[in-house]
C-alpha cells in the first residue's frame, strides 16, 4: 500500500519559516545539498519552498554553461552519497544505510519546451525513452487518468509506479520503482517539471543485487522554450561482477545521458513531426 510521505522537523521549520511575513525561504547553494533539499521539499505544500531550491539550482546549471547537441561544462558530476535527512518517503528499505549510495547526476539542455517532457511522461510507453531498459510497464495511480496532467496543469501531481527492467554493462535485474511528478513555477511564470523517484524494496536479479535507490529529475523550462534537464541518481547496488566506484559512474552516468537524447528524439518524432 503506498503511503503518505512522513513530515520532518526540518520540513516543519522550513515550514514555519515561510509562514512568517516577509520571511522568503532559503534553499542551499551547494549542489549536493541543493540536491537533496529538492527530493526532501517535493510534496511541501508551500511551493516557495521548493521554488527556492529551484532557484538555486538553475544558477548552478547555469555555470555550466549548458548548449544544443551536448554542449556545456562539466555535465556528468559525481556526487556525495544520499543522506537520511533527505528522505521523506515510504515505504522504503529502511534496513539499508544511504550513505552507502553512489551519486552520479548528470545535466544537458534541449530545444523541446518542458510541456513535452510531461507528454512523454503520462504516457505508458516508457521503453521507448529508457534504453537500458528492456521491460517497462508503468502504472498510473493518482491520478488514474493522466489528461489533466497536461491541460493546464489542473491536477499538479502525478503519481506512478513503474515495474522495469534494467540491463547495463554491470548489472541486470527487475525492480519496482516508485515516481512521482510535480508542476511549479518559477516566478517570471516560466514552468518546471521535478520528478522524484525510489525505491520501496530492495531486488536481487540476473547479475547483482540494487538494494536502494533515490533519483532527482528536474526539468527547467528556459527563456525561448527550451528546458535544463538536471537527473541526480543514488544507488547502493551489489554486482555480480568486480567493477570499481569510477567504472560505475561512467556506465550510469552514460546511460543517462544517452536516455536524454532518446527523449529528444522520441519528443521530436511524436510531437513535432521528425523535426
Amino acid at each position: 500500500m503506498r503511503m503518505k510521505p512522513r513530515s520532518t522537523r526540518l520540513v516543519a521549520a522550513v515550514l514555519l519559516a515561510a509562514a512568517v511575513p516577509g520571511c522568503t525561504p532559503s534553499a542551499p547553494a551547494e549542489l549536493n545539498q541543493v540536491t537533496g533539499y529538492l527530493f526532501r521539499e517535493w510534496d511541501n505544500p508551500d511551493r516557495a519552498v521548493m521554488r527556492a531550491g529551484l532557484d538555486s539550482l538553475e544558477k548552478l546549471l547555469a555555470a555550466k554553461k549548458l548548449g544544443p547537441d551536448g554542449a556545456g561544462d562539466d555535465r556528468l558530476l559525481r556526487l556525495d552519497p544520499f543522506r537520511r535527512e533527505y528522505i521523506t518517503v515510504t515505504p522504503l528499505p529502511m534496513d539499508r544505510d544511504p550513505q552507502k549510495t553512489l551519486g552520479i547526476a548528470v545535466t544537458r539542455e534541449s530545444k523541446w519546451p518542458v510541456i513535452d517532457f510531461a507528454r512523454v511522461q503520462a504516457d505508458k510507453d516508457q521503453l521507448a525513452v529508457e534504453p537500458s531498459a528492456t521491460a517497462y510497464a508503468r502504472t498510473f495511480v493518482e491520478p488514474a487518468d493522466p489528461a489533466c496532467f497536461l491541460v493546464d496543469a489542473a491536477c499538479a501531481t502525478l503519481r506512478t509506479s513503474n515495474e522495469l527492467t534494467r540491463s547495463n554493462a554491470t548489472l541486470k535485474l527487475t525492480y519496482t520503482l516508485l515516481k512521482d511528478f510535480r508542476w511549479f513555477d518559477f516566478a517570471d511564470g516560466r514552468r518546471a517539471l521535478v520528478g522524484r523517484s525510489w525505491a520501496p524494496r530492495s531486488a536481487s536479479g540476473e547479475t547483482g543485487t540494487l538494494f536502494q535507490s533515490f533519483t532527482v529529475d528536474a526539468f527547467l523550462g528556459r527563456p525561448g522554450g527550451s528546458t535544463w534537464r538536471y537527473q541526480a541518481t543514488f544507488s547502493e547496488t551489489e554486482l555480480g561482477i568486480s567493477t570499481t566506484d569510477d567504472i560505475q559512474v561512467s556506465v550510469i552516468a552514460g546511460a543517462i545521458d544517452e536516455a536524454f537524447k532518446k527523449a529528444d528524439r522520441v519528443i521530436s518524432e511524436r510531437y513535432h513531426g521528425g523535426m
